[in-house]
């Protein structure tokens, strides 16, 4: 979703900056989305590859952030995690426009104040398989902890606009900070995907489930 809107904003005349916890890997993007982000040269990435605490890396998707505002000085940002609570000061204060998109509110997950929403950590039933056994149940209540030092309270205080992928995943967020529904931008067709032009009846498919 980031290389898309990178790669849309490049074609309305901005020069993209990209940013990272990890390196980039241009290929792959193209092998993958179609984007290429080879084409983007100013690129902040912290080299880090901690594949078994991607969620831990989350944390930190800041710091290469601040490093490009003290670099480029940009007007706008586009950040599709809410642990951005250290840029909070200098957005403010450079008056620059942050665009917040939300593939599902972590808060839900991680902040017991919404477990009566029914989707925190121990209470939904996919994320309580995963998260309520040693030793991942460890994994999980730290980083609950080390959210809230991170994690912005409510983005539509912070952001310029919020965005999210889903009408379903917009009617979650309006339930969780009362707030209007944020934009639904749904997650762009990658340009090297096969589209099919002749589509099975109904009775001629199988029992597949695509996600």
């Amino acid at each position: 979703m980031m290389a898309s809107i990178a790669h849309a904003m490049a074609r309305s005349g901005y020069q993209p900056v990209l940013t990272s916890l990890s390196d980039f890997e241009p290929r792959k993007y193209l092998d993958w989305f179609g984007i290429d982000i080879s084409s983007y040269p100013p690129r902040i990435s912290m080299g880090i590859k901690l594949r078994s605490f991607g969620l831990y890396m989350r944390l930190l998707v800041w710091y290469p952030v601040k490093i490009a505002l003290r670099r480029y000085s940009p007007g706008i940002i586009f950040i599709d995690s809410p642990t951005y609570k250290p840029l909070i000061n200098d957005l403010r204060r450079k008056n620059i426009k942050l665009f917040e998109y939300i593939h599902f509110p972590l808060d839900l997950s991680f902040r017991r104040k919404y477990a009566s929403l029914g989707y925190y950590y121990t209470e939904d039933q996919y994320m309580a398989e995963r998260y309520t056994r040693f030793p991942l149940n460890v994994y999980a209540w730290l980083y609950s902890k080390l959210f809230d030092k991170f994690a912005r309270e409510n983005p539509f205080q912070v952001s310029t606009a919020v965005l999210t992928n889903s009408h379903w995943t917009a009617s979650i967020i309006r339930m969780a900070f009362n707030e209007d529904p944020p934009i639904v931008l749904n997650p762009p067709l990658p340009p090297n995907s096969p589209i099919t032009s002749n589509n099975k009846s109904f009775n001629e498919r199988r029992p597949y489930v695509v996600m």
